[in-house]
Parts: C-alpha cells; sequence; structure tokens
C-alpha cells in the first residue's frame, strides 16, 4: 500500500500513542467527514480521557483472557506473555537494571500506567475488543511513501473494516522513540461534494415584487351617505364681510359672582 493513500495524523509521543493513535481513529469515524480530518490534524490532542479509558478496557480484557488461543499460531495469551516476561528480565540483566515486570500480575500493573508503551498483546485486545484486524505500517524504505507490515497487527476475520496505523522504527534502544500514529483510509471519508443535501434545509426563496391592488370600493346602498365635509357650508370671508360662525367671547358671558 501506499501512505499516499492515507491521512497520516500524529499523536503525542509520551508512551501512550498506541491508546491516542485508536482514540483519534475512533473519534474520526464517528464523524465519517474531511472536517474531523482537519480538526485532528496538526492539532493538540483533546482525547485523553478517551484513550485513557480504552487502556483500563484492553488491561481488563487481558486479566480475563489468559486462555485465550492466539489465531494463526494457536497458543495461549499467557504462555505468550510468560515468554514475553522472561525476556524482559533476561534483557534487564544484560543492561544492569531493574525489570519492568517480573510476572503477569507486574506486566498487568505496568500495562496500567498511562505512559507504558503497547505492543503485540494490547493489539490483540484491541482486536477481539472491536471485532476488527489491526494492520500496522512502517515506511520502507524511509520517505520513499510505500508502506510495509513487519509483524505487528492482527488479522481476526475477513470483514474489510480494518484498523491501520503507522509505526515510526527508531534505530535508538529506548523503546519510547517507537511511536504508534493513525493513519485514516481516504477512501472511506466523505468530502465536502459528496455530503447529501439536508431535506430539512429551506434554500431561501428570491424576492418576489408584490403588486399592490386598490381595494374595492363598496357597494353603494339605498340609503344615501352624506359627506360632512362636501356638504358643510363655507361662507367666503370677502363675500359676506362678516363671520359665519358666531363666535361667543368667554369673557361677556362669564357669570359674574
Amino acid at each position: 500500500m501506499k501512505l499516499e493513500e492515507f491521512y497520516h495524523l500524529k499523536s503525542p509521543p509520551d508512551g501512550g500513542c498506541f491508546f491516542h493513535s485508536l482514540a483519534t481513529i475512533f473519534e474520526i469515524e464517528k464523524f465519517n467527514t474531511i472536517e474531523k480530518v482537519r480538526k485532528t490534524k496538526g492539532k493538540p490532542f483533546v482525547l485523553m480521557k478517551e484513550s485513557n479509558d480504552l487502556r483500563k478496557r484492553v488491561v481488563d480484557w487481558l486479566s480475563k483472557n489468559m486462555d485465550y488461543r492466539i489465531k494463526g499460531i494457536g497458543l495461549r495469551l499467557e504462555d505468550e506473555l510468560q515468554e514475553e516476561i522472561d525476556n524482559e528480565i533476561a534483557v534487564a540483566e544484560d543492561n544492569d537494571r531493574d525489570p519492568k515486570y517480573e510476572s503477569i500480575e507486574d506486566y498487568l500493573k505496568f500495562m496500567s500506567d498511562n505512559s507504558a508503551y503497547s505492543g503485540q498483546f494490547e493489539i490483540y485486545a484491541i482486536s477481539e475488543l472491536f471485532g476488527r484486524n489491526i494492520r500496522v505500517f512502517t515506511e520502507k524504505p524511509p520517505k520513499s511513501g510505500n508502506l510495509h507490515n513487519f509483524g505487528l497487527g492482527y488479522e481476526l476475520n475477513n470483514n474489510k473494516n480494518d484498523i491501520f496505523l503507522f509505526h515510526n522504527l527508531s534505530k535508538k534502544k529506548d523503546a519510547t522513540q517507537h511511536h504508534f500514529e493513525p493513519l485514516i483510509l481516504k477512501s472511506t471519508i466523505v468530502k465536502d461534494s459528496d455530503k447529501p443535501i439536508s431535506v430539512n434545509k429551506k434554500t431561501p426563496s428570491k424576492p418576489t415584487k408584490r403588486t399592490t391592488r386598490r381595494k374595492a370600493e363598496p357597494k353603494r346602498t339605498g340609503s344615501r351617505r352624506v359627506d360632512r365635509r362636501r356638504t358643510t357650508r363655507r361662507v367666503d370671508r370677502r363675500r359676506t364681510g362678516r363671520i359665519a360662525t358666531r363666535r361667543v367671547d368667554r369673557r361677556k358671558t362669564q357669570k359674574r359672582k
């Protein structure tokens, strides 16, 4: 596969990058739009609670499924995990340090820390919890755009609903330099132009010119209505030389006490 087929996003390099990447993928899948990818790409990580909740679910699943048979190899999860613990003890002795864990109980306690780096066992758990295959890729050669699977991942079923992760492989021995990042398959994301238009959204109609209509004049009835304004007799002062309306001087007509 080619890197250009995916949106390659970032995750904080704090040891919880595996769960940060998953939280980001699940958040984008809720909306399945390019806007959510844009809001996530290059932005500060804001899904810490969701990431930590995923870690708790994984640790709980591991503690309850030690008899789980790993598909493809048939070994029990407990046997695989014990081999990892023995290897950690041997590496610690070679490097003159204390081992991170010496028993299965120690491993589960170690993985409960939000800064603990995850690996193949946590991939088993996520795959079973969500019923999805996990595909983990690295770029080989670097900056070539060619993606290769280098061993991590888990094929659980034939469903075409895989989770894709990018894994940086550092030459440094520090495990925190091995970093998971989310990959979002571009073909699964709805673009702006592909969005269906909501039927509830009303498009504004063009304004129409209102034609003013004259009110119909009321029909005349048999009784004649007299317009007072027309029938009031007006007296022209110039013709009569006197005021038609008699004015009463209040001062003269007031009753004298």
